[in-house]
């Protein structure tokens, strides 16, 4: 989708500008009346990090530079959330200026159809057609009613897609002789590669990344302070799809099937543990000390792009 057309773009919160680590946040809320005070009563006195620290959601890499092309482009950019009640509109608010930029306006309407008002709203105060606002959000029927009002509009995954991956430099790198050896790795267990996936091991396969810095987020809560714990790691190199090199993809992923089924390690740091892809191409760290798993992102070029 070309974006230098749109003069106002308008986003989404949940699941567009902040992606929920719990895939079933909206279910553990209405588990009882209690749940969602608590919910409210943790957002309204600590807005500043409740989205990073108790519902702990990520600000994906490939957003960022979406908003940032928007940006760069002169659109102006809005949040526009629907929320019925309104004491957790700050802590959104500050997620949003933290990870995207305090020149984002922030909006809040009752529900969900009315950010179509709320569109025809800012169309009229930025002097713009409709085709020149763009929303961006996860729910199907919003970007129905939006194009029906002659808005452009995309979903969330979809209009990332557009934006492009964004790829590392990498050293030591370990050639495959054909990318065939990549589509039997496939065959043999069942699992699909996404395209950029294909596109890093066939230019750098085995090679070691010039930025290998990145976070992992373990849901299971302190028990002293009830926040998500955020930890440190380090990517050594990804391993080769080669089957005579030493770290290669295929004898990581016999050990780790041996032990947990079907989770592909496609990179190593230097104590031993695995990055690891899950049957939906989702990132995850396996510490082989605890033997168990943390959660670094929900695709691979977000991992990539993750990195510092």
């Amino acid at each position: 989708m070309p974006f230098s057309n749109i003069k106002v773009a308008v986003f989404d919160f949940d699941d567009t500008l902040a992606i929920h680590l719990n895939r079933y946040y909206l279910d553990d809320r209405k588990n009882s009346e209690e749940t969602w005070l608590n919910f409210y009563i943790k957002a309204y006195t600590n807005p500043d990090f409740f989205y990073d620290e108790v519902e702990v959601c990520l600000a994906p890499e490939s957003l960022k530079l979406l908003v940032s092309e928007l940006r760069n482009n002169g659109a102006k950019i809005y949040l526009l959330t629907g929320m019925p009640c309104s004491l957790n509109f700050e802590a959104k608010k500050a997620f949003v200026h933290k990870y995207y930029g305090n020149d984002i306006e922030c909006l809040s309407v009752m529900d969900q159809k009315t950010k179509i008002t709320a569109m025809k709203v800012l169309q009229r105060l930025h002097s713009c057609s409709p085709e020149q606002i763009l929303l961006v959000d996860d729910i199907p029927s919003n970007i129905g009613l939006a194009k029906d009002a002659g808005f452009s509009a995309a979903l969330t995954t979809d209009v990332l897609g557009s934006v492009g991956v964004y790829f590392l430099e990498f050293h030591n790198t370990r050639p495959i002789p054909s990318p065939s050896l990549i589509d039997e790795f496939e065959e043999k267990m069942f699992h699909s590669f996404s395209k950029d996936f294909k596109d890093v091991f066939i230019k750098s396969n085995g090679g070691e990344p010039a930025v290998n810095s990145f976070f992992t987020y373990d849901l299971r809560a302190d028990k002293t302070t009830g926040r998500a714990l955020k930890k440190n790691r380090v990517i050594k190199r990804l391993l080769s799809f080669n089957k005579d090199d030493t770290e290669n993809i295929w004898d990581a992923t016999k050990m780790l099937e041996e032990k947990h089924g079907a989770f592909i390690p496609f990179a190593t740091d230097c104590n031993g543990n695995y990055i690891v892809l899950n049957a939906s191409n989702s990132v995850l760290f396996y510490d082989s000390n605890r033997d168990d798993f943390e959660f670094v992102a929900y695709s691979f070029s977000d991992f990539l792009s993750g990195l510092y």
